[in-house]
């Protein structure tokens, strides 16, 4: 009995903890102050310091803003490769592989599956297509009569006209 109530004290105490940590979280200001011009009674405006200026000189209005870095150039690149599903499917009889391209959208790339085993390399490749955040590798799939029992290694690669990229290996084993 004793034990009970220890236990609903200490879930009491827990959930006004998170409460009190919800409400100084929520209360905490979400933007940072501008350096905006604060208006004048006589209706012109006066900068204010800009806040990353440790002198705390203000800031000149006639001023062109700093240029911005070189961006790397559009198209080129490596890209990452992410195998969301392989393994050895025996209701099918093949190996299958899902795939997408990280940081780039774009179609006309080509997605490789390269599967290494006792019985040597194997590949398949497919066109690639825009997704609304990636690009999407087809399945690729090889079928069980090219595969011998044993592991395989599986990777895949993406090659278009500005990037490339490749997966890291996941082994694979088929059964048959």
């Amino acid at each position: 009995m004793k034990s009970g109530i220890v236990l609903w004290a200490a879930a009491a105490v827990l959930v006004v903890l998170a409460i009190g940590v919800f409400v100084v979280v929520a209360g905490a200001p979400t933007t940072a102050p501008s350096a905006t011009p604060t208006p004048t009674p006589s209706g012109s405006a006066v900068p204010t310091a800009d806040p990353d200026d440790a002198a705390g000189i203000p800031e000149d209005p006639g001023a062109s803003p700093a240029p911005a870095p070189p961006a790397e150039e559009p198209g080129t690149g490596t890209v990452g490769v992410v195998i969301v599903y392989a393994a050895w499917d025996a209701a099918s009889d093949s190996l299958d592989v899902s795939t997408f391209v990280e940081d780039v959208v774009e179609d006309g790339g080509t997605c490789v599956l390269t599967a290494r085993g006792a019985n040597g390399t194997i590949t398949r490749e497919g066109a690639a297509m825009a997704d609304a955040t990636t690009t999407a590798c087809p399945r690729l799939s090889v079928p069980g009569e090219e595969l011998v029992a044993g592991s395989y290694e599986v990777v895949v690669s993406y090659r278009s006209e500005g990037y490339t990229g490749q997966s890291a290996p996941v082994g694979v084993e088929v059964t048959r």
